[in-house]
């Protein structure tokens, strides 16, 4: 089987507004702790609070849209099919702080969605969102968030049918290299 990548999903914690909130009040409570005596921290001492926030924000987790990521969706072509195999971190409890390894936890295809020849372009998008929409609202993965908004943006550009045709005709070459 030769996958045909086309598009990474990321699935995080927790949207991007709720990590901004958790991460604004943990820092008030943290800067609160270090200067309990000051009324207010953040207006008597700007430079050692901005230092201190700095600081927390690493420890904290780092920037959401890299850091937080605990799952990636791939989308795949493979004949008539577009499918997903789903890569999530190697953690027994997923928290904002952690390292992360992600391993492979689908090894067959997580977003079974079949397509005939003649479906067209806006047909495939369509369904293939509906089945990812879907796909996140299962049990498992409930609480998740899977970022679509770059899906939703580039997805009704994309020439879905040609791109399934090309993956079909890629795979069907027996003399197509494999590093090509």
């Amino acid at each position: 089987m030769r996958d045909f990548y086309v598009f990474d999903i990321p699935i995080y914690i927790r949207p991007n507004s709720r990590y901004d909130d958790d991460l604004r009040d943990a820092t008030t409570r943290y800067i609160a702790k270090v200067f309990p005596s000051v009324l207010n921290p953040q207006l008597e001492l700007p430079h050692q609070c901005q230092f201190l926030e700095n600081s927390f924000r690493k420890q904290f987790g780092g920037p959401w849209q890299f850091n937080q990521v605990v799952g990636w969706l791939r989308l795949y072509i493979e004949g008539s099919v577009i499918g997903g195999h789903l890569w999530w971190v190697d953690g027994k409890r997923l928290q904002t702080r952690m390292r992360k390894t992600f391993q492979l936890i689908t090894y067959s295809n997580i977003l079974p969605t079949w397509f005939r020849p003649e479906d067209e372009s806006s047909k495939i998008y369509s369904d293939t969102l509906s089945a990812i929409e879907h796909l996140s609202r299962r049990r498992k993965y409930r609480g998740r968030y899977f970022d679509l908004d770059p899906f939703r943006r580039l997805g009704p550009f994309v020439d879905w049918r040609a791109l399934m045709d090309s993956a079909a005709t890629r795979q069907s070459d027996p003399h197509r290299s494999a590093d090509k």
